[in-house]
């Protein structure tokens, strides 16, 4: 910050100095000055690289959101590229962090483990302690899905130290209701009620439903665990009470631990019910390994009530005679037989189920990709199409800009000179108004007649290339009092393929119309960017903004879709009533 504020107090100091002075400075403290000048420059474009960091971190975040997770990866990529080649690293670890939980949702565990550990070095190296405890608490869960909990535990015990510092109520909520759970799989009982407790005692402190809910389960698994099923039925009911309908795994956990607590009761009936229902959403959330355990409790029910019937049968005919008792013997068997032929048949007929299940998979799938590359297909004569088109109406704006200028533009050049010789001819004709008037509609006849063949067939696009071709475009409809049109290109120097060169063109016109007609802005921002492999076009304006998703497409619109099609890219339009639009075009070379 102190050499920051120095430097800020040198430009200030040189740039007030008058030319004279300058030029009689030292060698060294010109040499200082220059450095300064190149200091701006420098800010300058660190700044546009920074805008274009921020505007692929929030498509990043707009993809996470929408399910879109290639492109969310793709812009969180470009992002963190942008922020480590300007140095910015605040911003870089927040981009690393949110790919870190993509990567996560993703299942790549390694990914988000190597991402985090950078950014633990990091935030210690620069003691920033809240994003340090959330680091810690992200890795926990990362050593949570493999399942070593005792690395879980070490994570949350080193966020839990720099809390105490920090003193966040939720975040120490949030790490002893983690941690009770990872004792309770380590089967250390007392560590476990008694971090559950911790938890449940700072959750009604303050009022929290969803933490007071989670810490009552907390407390009934442990008491669980304890072997004392009585207390946990009791926490398990009122953490059922609290728990938000939205909070299904919640549910499911609860109806878990409340069937094995009946069952240690020997409550049969009721551990059978909760079962019924741990089954029901369990299935619904595909976890196998619980779906176990509440097989084996459904079996250890049925098995009782077998048992049952099978003492009830007996008592019932004890007291009848050897050949009763003899036939009482042969129902038996006749019923363990029934039962074998019933159970082969479940057993079969699943079998068939699953091989039916098997093939109707096999089939959807081969559907699907029928679909896809009919699809394919479809997508490859539409594009086949939209090159036809969009050379066909390159071809007939060039043939309507020709015949303009060549045959109308000539005719009325011919007919301007004709005026001007009549004028020459014919002494005081100049006075007439009706000639005052025809002279003035001919000069603009010729003038709009230049300017539409300019826009059909831009002809500084084939002899000036791109860059010339825009700045002309914008100086033929800048207007500095209606509004200002910012234009800034990154990576032009190499010459564009005449094709792409002039789509390019094309849909920064159009967008740069839609901005004029449409959005009303007062400020417009165009850039464009070539990279290594791919050309972006962004353009920003402060307009009125409109409904993305509410919008109905116009000609403008599906003419910028065509041509960005035609060029293989990807659109992105993020637009807001009253905030503006930002669109983005990324353009495969």
């Amino acid at each position: 910050m102190l050499n920051r504020f120095l430097q800020t107090f040198k430009i200030f100091f040189l740039l007030l100095l008058p030319c004279s002075a300058v030029a009689s400075m030292p060698s060294d403290t010109l040499y200082s000055y220059q450095q300064l000048m190149q200091f701006f420059v420098d800010a300058k474009a660190n700044s546009d690289v920074w805008r274009t960091a921020e505007v692929h971190k929030d498509f990043g975040d707009y993809y996470f959101q929408t399910n879109n997770y290639d492109n969310s990866f793709k812009s969180y990529k470009k992002s963190i590229d942008l922020f480590e080649k300007i140095g910015d690293s605040t911003n870089l670890y927040q981009v690393k962090l949110s790919l870190a939980k993509l990567y996560t949702f993703q299942d790549l565990d390694d990914g988000a483990e190597r991402l985090l550990q950078e950014a633990v070095q990091y935030y210690n190296r620069e003691n920033k302690g809240v994003e340090l405890a959330r680091a810690y608490l992200d890795l926990s869960r990362i050593y949570l899905d493999r399942q070593d909990f005792k690395k879980e535990i070490l994570y949350l015990n080193k966020s839990v130290n720099i809390n105490r510092i920090l003193k966040d109520t939720l975040l120490d909520i949030t790490i002893s209701i983690e941690k009770s759970n990872s004792y309770i799989r380590l089967g250390e009982e007392n560590k476990a009620l008694g971090t559950a407790e911790k938890a449940l005692s700072m959750s009604r402190e303050i009022k929290n439903i969803d933490f007071i809910a989670r810490s009552l389960l907390a407390v009934g698994n442990a008491y669980q665990l304890k072997k004392n099923p009585q207390l946990a039925i009791e926490y398990l009911r009122q953490s059922h009470q609290l728990t938000a309908p939205t909070e299904a795994q919640q549910f499911r956990d609860i109806y878990k631990t409340m069937a094995a607590a009946h069952a240690a009761q020997e409550s049969y009936d009721s551990a059978y019910a909760y079962v019924n229902k741990f089954v029901i959403l369990n299935d619904s959330l595909q976890n196998a390994d619980q779906l176990e355990t509440a097989n084996r409790l459904s079996r250890q029910y049925e098995s009782q009530k077998k048992d049952e019937k099978i003492q009830e049968l007996s008592q019932e005919k004890s007291s009848a005679e050897f050949s009763v008792r003899k036939q009482r013997n042969l129902l038996i068997s006749a019923l363990i037989g029934f039962l074998a032929i019933l159970a082969g048949t479940y057993f079969i007929i699943r079998f068939f189920q699953k091989q039916i299940s098997t093939r109707e998979l096999i089939n959807r799938q081969n559907e699907k990709i029928n679909k896809q590359k009919i699809t394919e297909l479809e997508n490859n004569m539409k594009i086949e199409s939209m090159h036809a088109m969009i050379e066909g109406q390159e071809a007939e704006r060039e043939r309507v800009a020709k015949d303009l200028h060549d045959s109308l533009g000539g005719l009325l050049s011919t007919v301007k000179l004709q005026f001007d010789s009549l004028e020459n001819k014919m002494e005081g004709v100049s006075k007439f108004k009706n000639y005052q008037n025809a002279n003035r509609l001919l000069d603009t006849a010729c003038q709009e007649v230049r300017d539409i063949a300019r826009n059909m067939q831009p002809s500084s696009l084939l002899n000036l290339g791109l860059v010339a071709a825009v700045r002309d475009l914008i100086n033929r409809i800048d207007d500095p009092d209606q509004r200002t049109i910012d234009f800034q290109h990154y990576g032009l120097e190499t010459k564009l393929e005449n094709t792409v060169a002039l789509t390019v063109y094309r849909l920064v016109q159009e967008l740069l119309n839609n901005s004029i007609k449409h959005s009303k802005a007062k400020e417009i921002l165009i850039q464009l960017t070539r990279e290594q492999s791919e050309f972006i076009i962004m353009v920003e304006d402060d307009g009125v903004g409109f409904d993305v998703e509410g919008v109905e497409k116009g000609m403008g619109t599906e003419n910028i879709l065509s041509r960005v099609n035609y060029l293989k890219g990807d659109l992105s339009v993020h637009s807001e009533k009253g905030k503006g639009t930002t669109t983005l075009i990324t353009v495969p070379l």
